[in-house]
């Protein structure tokens, strides 16, 4: 009974299924937790009430409590305790996650409130362990993600605006970096699209300048963690949802669209990108040829711009600032990329018939983009920069 409050007694003891001597106690105010088979407890009570635990059990690795008056509570996951060892409090320590489940998407569905719980995390539970909390403005804590040939796809790292406790959601999402154990969820999407600054994108998130990566398919996916000095390595294994039959077959295919619609957005708001930057360019040098009254060089600048501007209007649309504006300005080639992507991403049982046809029409129009953009650097901006001299720096888009 070391470390159990003598003024109140035990209502219900039970042992860890998977670990030998991970005992928890219910007791009249509240819960203990024991790591060698009873010789020692201390409180393990983070946001529960201080309440009477009548009955406890282990189910599918969720701790859950009966209380008297207080209902039940529960915590998602209990793989930390059932990994804990007193020496991973010196140094940094990843804990390895138990098997996440990739929801079918559904419409609704409560997130929490006053009368009902919030469900658990959407996502792999990843929990790490920090001696020391870092100074974020001199180090960061990066988590990559790897898939089965080792490419780094997706890396998740701590932001020093965010701060310590990290948070937020999507392409904004930052980890937390505290004393003691932390925990993130991976919402199982690849790395996000490149930024483009641009007042509004059709398809993100509110405010983003660029759209989530899609979620990955079943399977193990590599995790390696950057703290200090410390390179931590795990795995966690991605499966899908018992409530349906899903072919590997669809999904491989799923996977395979997915990848081609990234490699379109990515490769287009790369050179979008690039434009951004010639264009800087060439505005700053035609606003110096006009103060400097070089008629010639002014007028060679607007026509750059001119033909930049052709190109950018036809693959986007950079006048839109809400989605209202497409009453103005009609969607082109990017936010048909979009749309795709996030149709096909969001299929359950695979790719539809209508989405291959989709595809089968915006390839060949993001092909004849690309090749324009190939004509417009080889030629005008080519030639432009051998009239005007080598100050416009054409940055790389691939």
């Amino acid at each position: 009974s070391d470390g159990l409050p003598r003024e109140h007694f035990a209502r219900v003891v039970r042992e860890d299924p998977d670990r030998e001597g991970l005992l928890f106690a219910g007791m009249e105010r509240g819960l203990y937790v024991s790591f060698d088979n009873g010789d020692e407890w201390q409180a393990l009570q983070l946001n529960l009430p201080v309440v009477p635990v009548t009955d406890l059990m282990v189910r599918r690795g969720d701790l859950v409590l009966a209380t008297q008056g207080r209902g039940f509570w529960v915590i998602d996951d209990i793989s930390p305790l059932r990994q804990f060892a007193a020496e991973q409090q010196s140094a940094a320590h990843l804990y390895d996650p138990r098997a996440a489940y990739r929801l079918t998407p559904t419409r609704g569905g409560n997130s929490g409130g006053e009368s009902w719980a919030p469900s658990a995390p959407n996502g792999a539970i990843i929990y790490y362990s920090l001696p020391e909390a870092p100074d974020l403005d001199d180090a960061s804590v990066k988590l990559e993600i790897l898939d089965s040939s080792g490419n780094v796809i997706r890396t998740l790292e701590t932001d020093a605006d965010t701060g310590a406790e990290g948070g937020g959601s999507g392409v904004d999402y930052a980890l937390p970096a505290e004393r003691g154990t932390n925990r993130i969820v991976w919402d199982l999407r690849q790395k996000p699209t490149p930024e483009i600054d641009y007042p509004f994108l059709f398809g993100a998130a509110r405010g983003a300048k660029s759209f989530s990566g899609h979620t990955v398919g079943p399977g193990t996916y590599g995790l390696r963690m950057t703290a200090g000095d410390n390179v931590l390595e795990s795995n966690v294994e991605v499966r899908w949802d018992p409530i349906n039959d899903y072919d590997d077959a669809a999904t491989r295919d799923q996977q395979a669209m997915l990848s081609d619609l990234y490699g379109m957005l990515e490769s287009l708001y790369q050179r979008l990108n690039a434009l951004l930057a010639i264009m800087e360019q060439v505005e700053l040098r035609k606003s110096l040829a006009e103060k400097a009254g070089d008629t010639a060089q002014a007028e060679s600048a607007t026509s750059m711009l001119e033909a930049l501007s052709d190109w950018q209007l036809s693959v986007s649309t950079p006048q839109r600032t809400n989605n209202q504006d497409v009453l103005n300005f009609p969607a082109r080639l990017d936010a048909f990329l979009a749309n795709l992507y996030g149709q096909v991403d969001a299929a359950v049982l695979g790719v539809t018939q209508g989405q291959r046809d989709r595809f089968d029409d915006l390839e060949p129009q993001w092909r004849e983009a690309v090749a324009a953009w190939d004509q417009l650097i080889e030629g005008d901006v080519a030639d432009y920069i051998r009239q005007a001299g080598p100050a416009v720096v054409v940055p790389e888009w691939e």
